[in-house]
């Protein structure tokens, strides 16, 4: 899977790569479109990501792409059910909003911590020390609860995911990952055209 797919001004472009970058592509628009498609497709996308990773010591996003892939199980099962008794779009309330992310920087110092040492503790598993460690945290705690706000139907999933968007490239572009890199800068677009397509939902909704 590592063998190059393609060469693109110099850049060789492996399989893997290729695999999981056009996967996740439709698996976020059609997230944005709020079609049940982005979860089987999303699966895709986060095996290949979780090898990927692994391969570039980006360790925290290990872990992340083996939670997506039980969240996404549990997202394609959670969504067949709206499909039978829909739930609407909801948004959480400011202070809500706010303690969540207070909460999320606390996690994300507490996993940069762990991640740090994980070359310490499992040196088998985890030969090379983790790269960025805290940025890579910070990414895959608010990657978690944009996982579940999505899942679950609220409204402030994009935000999470438009910050995440913002951090992650220029991680995954100091790792030489280039095609994920420029793959999370559409996520962005594809992030904010998603918040305001889910809160034209809503707004919908509420005068009805």
């Amino acid at each position: 899977m590592f063998h190059t797919f393609s060469t693109f001004f110099g850049y060789d472009l492996s399989y893997l790569e290729a695999i999981g970058t056009f996967t996740g592509l439709l698996a976020v628009w059609y997230a944005a479109k709020n079609k049940i498609i982005n979860w089987p497709l999303g699966l895709v996308n986060v095996s290949c990501f979780a090898v990927l990773f692994y391969a570039n010591q980006l360790y925290a996003d290990v872990f992340l792409q083996i939670y997506f892939f039980g969240m996404g199980i549990y997202g394609w099962y959670f969504w067949r059910a709206q499909q039978i008794n829909p739930q609407p779009i909801r948004s959480m309330k400011t202070n809500k909003f706010l303690q969540l992310i207070t909460y999320c920087l606390l996690a994300s110092l507490v996993c940069g911590y762990g991640v740090t040492h994980l070359h310490e503790y499992f040196p088998s598993t985890f030969p090379q020390p983790a790269a960025y460690p805290f940025a890579d945290s910070f990414v895959t705690v608010f990657s978690i609860v944009a996982n579940v706000l999505m899942a679950r139907y609220v409204l402030q999933n994009w935000l999470f995911w438009i910050v995440v968007d913002i951090i992650a490239p220029i991680i995954y572009y100091q790792r030489g990952i280039l095609f994920v890199s420029m793959e999370f800068v559409l996520f962005l677009v594809i992030a904010m055209f998603g918040y305001f397509q889910w809160h034209r939902q809503l707004a919908f909704l509420s005068v009805k």
